[in-house]
């Protein structure tokens, strides 16, 4: 009985690797990358695109990336879109890429975005002291979890479970480096959010 027991269980496992990359393995439809459509003006702001720094074309060689210099009204800020489309790797938290330049997290809150919520940081470096605010969506719900992220990418390369865009880690921090009022940021620059 203990040998049969044995053969079940690694039977299941067995099937359960060959489904595993199966799965993997299947294709699935692109889509035309959402970053396209955010238009670089509007009503109260205006932005335009910045070259990609070395190591972040490095870490995000595959997947498609946008960065922009935004000014609305008296604040400006940077914004760092990744589609995970063509790499799924390339969603992860961005409290790594702080930390690995030597960034410490400080204190940590959430702000309330439509489908979900997003994650405020305080960063500080010796005397220095940044802040930014991160999401992680699929175009219709948004949360702060690059593990949320990997299971909506996985599920969405399932037969019939194409719904949803790819997931898009969006970043946004102040230029000088002081905090922005996020909400109203947000109000005032709503394309952020149709991601």
């Amino acid at each position: 009985m203990k040998n049969r027991l044995k053969k079940v269980i690694w039977w299941c496992l067995g099937l359960a690797v060959a489904l595993c990359l199966l799965v993997e393995c299947l294709p699935h439809p692109k889509t035309p990358s959402r970053l396209a459509q955010l238009p670089l003006k509007g009503f109260g702001y205006a932005s335009r695109d910045l070259p990609l720094e070395g190591a972040e074309a490095a870490v995000f060689q595959r997947a498609v990336v946008l960065k922009r210099l935004y000014q609305a009204g008296p604040d400006r800020f940077v914004l760092l879109a990744v589609d995970g489309e063509g790499d799924r790797h390339a969603i992860h938290d961005p409290l790594y890429c702080f930390r690995g330049a030597g960034w410490k997290l400080s204190q940590e809150s959430y702000i309330n975005l439509p489908g979900g919520r997003g994650r405020i940081v305080q960063l500080v470096r010796g005397k220095e002291s940044a802040e930014a605010m991160y999401w992680i969506t699929d175009g219709q719900t948004r949360h702060a979890s690059p593990l949320s992220a990997w299971w909506q990418s996985t599920l969405r390369r399932l037969p019939g479970q194409h719904s949803g865009g790819a997931p898009v880690l969006v970043v946004v921090q102040p230029v000088t480096g002081g905090t922005l009022n996020w909400q109203d940021l947000l109000t005032r620059v709503p394309d952020l959010l149709t991601l």
